[in-house]
């Protein structure tokens, strides 16, 4: 087996501009501006989750370990604030329901649900055993 070298910012970095362009491109859907977002940041996004599972796959090093830690916390408060900023509006605002809050909370809480069962499958029950080499 052969380890691969990853810098923790290959998995954060393309995860962090995927979250961003994905929500614009939702914000900007009706143009060709929002589509191109859209785009940009679903191969971003898949990307960083591409990165992830080599990390999750080779956890030999501290720092690789480290990287999934800092992802998952990425994540997790990554969606917990997209679903705060959709449902509150959604909650708080009389005006009819704007279709693009609601798949901004629902994108937030998807981000939550993976973060949290990538912690409790993944990171977590690995994180106490040592792999040989």
């Amino acid at each position: 087996m052969v380890t691969y070298f990853y810098s923790p910012s290959m998995i954060v970095v393309p995860l962090i501009l995927g979250i961003t362009m994905i929500v614009a491109g939702i914000a900007l859907v009706g143009s060709i501006l929002g589509l191109a977002f859209l785009t940009f940041g679903v191969v971003s996004f898949a990307a960083s989750f591409a990165a992830r599972r080599q990390f999750c796959v080779f956890l030999y090093l501290p720092g690789e370990s480290a990287a999934i830690a800092l992802y998952v916390a990425v994540e997790f408060l990554a969606g917990v604030a997209l679903g705060f900023i959709g449902g509150g509006n959604i909650a708080f605002d009389s005006k009819a329901i704007d279709w693009s809050l609601v798949a901004i909370a629902m994108f937030g809480l998807l981000l939550m649900i993976d973060s949290f069962l990538l912690y409790r499958r993944g990171f977590r029950q690995d994180l106490g055993k040592g792999k040989k080499v």
